[in-house]
């Protein structure tokens, strides 16, 4: 809206002084009477030496009409005189006016070139900050397609862990199982070895049981060293489980994915404001090429 203003303002400021002089010459040409030739001459010539040297061509053209008017001053006749002299006058403010006229729209121009500078210079910022979020938008998508194969690394460690944890769980329910059978059949030997002892008849026998007491009771000492090794070895799968999967999928997808949503975001707010500027900066070169 304000560069639709100031457009207009340059072409008004433009048009004005010259539409003045245009003016002027008409009245001189519809004059019955014979004009002095320096009126319109005045007028032709000052219009572009205003152009030129803005007020200072419009004093030299006023001396000039001045020192014309003094020179043919006796030559005009008397009842001429007046109306030659405000006709003068009137020329004199046409190019006065022309001199400011030119003046403002030389003024407004310089005003609409630091605009598009500014402008192009805010542009030019947009399109560094764009391309800046752009590289760290294929930066991020790059650290996230790292982070997905770490983390399917990590599932692949939580399955075989996983797997191993329950072979061992099956291996310990069987350490159990056989530790409970040893465990009835010492009971068992016990009660034999107790009856032994009160029937001598049975002293072979009573030795034989002996023996095969030992041997249970070695191989319940085996049973229950790989039972608590069982029981340390889920221990230590569970509690490396437990660590890998503080590293989930969900949770590392959910915190990169927002920082893209956020970065995505502020990529179109960026690309909304260069596209404004661009369209602002076109407007003003429409309105330099049209003026």
């Amino acid at each position: 809206m304000k560069s639709d203003q100031q457009g207009y303002q340059v072409k008004l400021w433009a048009i004005v002084g010259p539409l003045i002089c245009l003016f002027s010459l008409f009245v001189i040409s519809i004059k019955n009477a014979q004009v002095p030739f320096f009126l319109p001459f005045a007028l032709l010539i000052g219009m572009p030496v205003c152009w030129r040297w803005r007020l200072w061509g419009w004093g030299g053209a006023t001396l000039f009409l001045i020192a014309c008017l003094a020179f043919e001053y006796d030559l005009i006749p008397l009842e001429e005189r007046f109306w030659v002299v405000g006709i003068s006058f009137s020329n004199s403010l046409a190019l006065l006016i022309t001199a400011l006229s030119f003046e403002e729209v030389e003024t407004q121009i310089e005003s609409l070139g630091v605009e598009s500078r500014s402008r192009l210079e805010n542009l030019w910022k947009v399109d560094e900050k764009k391309q800046a979020i752009e590289q760290e938008l294929a930066a991020k998508k790059e650290e996230v397609k790292n982070l997905k194969f770490k983390v399917r690394s990590f599932q692949k460690l939580i399955d075989l862990s996983t797997e191993e944890m329950h072979s061992a769980r099956a291996d310990h329910d069987k350490i159990l199982q056989e530790f409970c059978q040893i465990k009835d059949e010492n009971e068992k030997l016990t009660e034999l070895l107790a009856k032994s002892e009160s029937d001598p008849p049975m002293e072979a026998k009573y030795r034989q049981l002996r023996e095969q007491f030992k041997e249970k009771a070695n191989v319940l000492v085996e049973t229950r060293r790989d039972l608590f090794l069982a029981n340390e070895k889920i221990s230590r799968l569970q509690r490396e489980l437990d660590e890998e999967r503080w590293y989930t999928l969900s949770e590392v997808e959910e915190l990169l994915e927002k920082h893209i949503l956020e970065l995505s975001r502020e990529k179109e707010i960026q690309d909304e404001q260069h596209q404004r500027e661009m369209e602002a900066l076109l407007a003003l070169v429409d309105k330099f090429i049209l003026k």
